[in-house]
């Protein structure tokens, strides 16, 4: 596929093609449940829920296809105020658009809390699986 912008200064050309895509990412079900329990007993049950499913692509996806038991979970960044007057003003949140930027005080303790309590549940004596 080929295209061109053109405004009176510049000019744009582009060549994009397919190529092999980046596969689905499913989190293993029995590691979902036993990290899910871990982190409701270390940040509590009212911080823990279920996130929608996307369409975006996950390099993460290689781990599961190689046969490695995988749970990727997201972490809240925005503080609740300003999340909701975002979503009031229709504003895109996400990682990815130019205005986000995650509120550190409360985002950085909760991610490091987390990952921490799943690490040592997943390298405890109970197994990885």
């Amino acid at each position: 596929m080929f295209s061109k912008f053109t405004k009176p200064d510049f000019a744009i050309a582009f060549h994009c093609e397919a190529t092999k895509a980046t596969p689905a990412l499913f989190n293993n079900v029995d590691l979902t449940r036993r990290l899910r329990k871990t982190l409701e007993e270390t940040i509590g049950k009212d911080r823990v829920g279920e996130a929608d499913q996307v369409m975006g692509g996950e390099d993460f996806s290689q781990y599961v296809i190689a046969g490695v038991p995988s749970v990727m979970y997201r972490i809240g960044t925005i503080e609740a105020g300003r999340f909701s007057a975002m979503q009031k003003r229709g504003q895109t949140i996400s990682l990815h658009a130019p205005d986000y930027y995650p509120d550190i005080d409360v985002a950085l303790p909760t991610s490091i809390l987390t990952m921490a309590a799943a690490s040592v549940e997943i390298l405890s004596s109970k197994g990885t699986q």
